[in-house]
């Protein structure tokens, strides 16, 4: 078990990336906070990446339209 601020994942290639270190060096629970990925058509979404599951909650936009927070478990 291990947590990971990841500060973003949006783009697949930062989340590929952090799937393979997961696997690599075995971790089984990974907790991430501020991934910035926005989905709000569902409050919770499950992703497929690699060999793993990632669970997250949306991350939410400030006034400024920016991406900000978000939580996960992979």
């Amino acid at each position: 078990m291990a947590t990971y601020n990841a500060n973003t994942v949006r783009e697949e290639a930062r989340l590929e990336e952090l799937a393979n270190c997961v696997e690599e060096r075995g971790v089984e629970i990974l907790g991430v906070q501020e991934h910035r990925r926005v989905h709000t058509d569902q409050p919770i979404l499950y992703h497929k990446v690699g060999g793993c599951s990632f669970i997250t909650l949306s991350a939410r936009r400030n006034d400024a339209q920016a991406a900000t927070g978000g939580v996960g478990l992979m």
